[in-house]
């Protein structure tokens, strides 16, 4: 069975600078819904599962939050990446290559120094926390990532 993954970030992704909601009893920026929505949207499309890359992943108040806001539309995160802030690109490719994945995509609002390093940039969908996170034009990214592997 082929597996498809979606390496998610948070903070600039299901978030940006204008997200009001707080992280339940924390001083952490939450998460939009409408964002989450968009997230669902490539999920479906793709089939995917979510790993999370975010450093989110290391706090356990932000996680039970994730977990929350992510069931409200039927998601949830299956794995985390094990690397810490900084190398996100080697925890992805490390990532990929203890487990068997057909199709993935990241979605993430920073480019880290070891992305190009490990091969992630063709299969990155850049957002930015300054500019709106996740978008209808990153879902728009994504359905053309989808058509141009089924060229191939």
């Amino acid at each position: 069975m082929k597996k498809h993954i979606i390496f998610l970030d948070c903070d600039g992704v299901i978030n940006d600078i204008k997200t009001k909601e707080k992280a339940d009893d924390t001083i952490y920026t939450g998460a939009d819904d409408e964002k989450i929505a968009r997230l669902k949207t490539i999920v479906t499309m793709m089939d995917a599962d979510i790993v999370l890359t975010s450093t989110w992943k290391t706090d356990e108040e932000m996680l039970v939050y994730l977990r929350r806001k992510l069931a409200a539309f039927d998601l949830s995160y299956i794995d985390v990446t094990t690397d810490q802030h900084r190398n996100r690109g080697e925890g992805i490719y490390n990532y990929l290559q203890t487990h068997d994945i057909d199709q993935w995509i990241v979605l993430d609002d920073e480019v880290f120094k070891d992305y190009k390093k490990y091969g992630i940039m063709d299969h990155l969908i850049k957002t930015s926390f300054y500019f709106g996170g996740l978008k209808d034009k990153h879902v728009k990214q994504v359905q053309g990532y989808l058509e141009s592997l089924k060229k191939e």
